[in-house]
């Protein structure tokens, strides 16, 4: 995997996002270790509330194509921002419930590469499946 690459995918599906109101773009890239690599972006509604954080965007696709159950490699996360983002409290949860607390997430901002987490470090003590069995 070459970092540089996935910088790369990530700043030319900021062009996708839909940011009239904050110009606060996002973009979540899902790869899988068939080289698939399933985009996301954040969609902004006038009314705030009804936004689409870039990481849901990316899960909807993830389960509306069918790769439900392919083998996820890693996920990428960009913010046009000098300051590295981290997914909100929602994205984290909701990316808790498909995967692993092991999938390891890279952090990039405007200038590039800045750090990478396992899920499990971004929401620890997270409530899932396994908490109503």
């Amino acid at each position: 995997m070459n970092l540089e690459k996935v910088f790369n995918v990530l700043k030319d599906n900021e062009r996708y996002c839909y940011t009239p109101y904050s110009r606060f773009n996002v973009v979540c890239s899902l790869y899988l270790k068939d080289d698939t690599i399933i985009n996301g972006v954040n969609i902004e509604n006038a009314a705030y509330n009804p936004t689409i954080c870039a990481e849901r965007s990316m899960i909807a696709q993830f389960i509306s194509k069918g790769y439900i159950n392919s083998e996820v490699d890693f996920i990428a996360l960009y913010a046009n921002s000098d300051k590295p983002v981290y997914p909100c409290g929602t994205c984290r949860q909701t990316l808790a419930e498909f995967f692993s607390e092991k999938t390891k997430i890279y952090i990039f901002n405007s200038n590039g590469y800045n750090s990478s987490h396992m899920l499990g470090e971004l929401l620890p003590y997270s409530f899932n499946k396994n908490n109503l069995e």
